[in-house]
């Protein structure tokens, strides 16, 4: 969450933490994605 400054909300705190968050899950996604693709079969193997 943002948090209050003298007049103002300011969510840049909040932005910088969930662009780390969505940074690091990205990446966990490709590693997930690329272990996962070890066990799809290959299309010449389906034909």
């Amino acid at each position: 969450m943002g948090h209050w400054t003298e007049n103002e909300w300011d969510w840049s705190l909040s932005l910088q933490w969930r662009r780390r968050l969505f940074a690091w899950e990205e990446e966990l996604k490709g590693e997930l994605i690329s272990f996962l693709q070890q066990f799809r079969p290959k299309s010449e193997e389906l034909d």
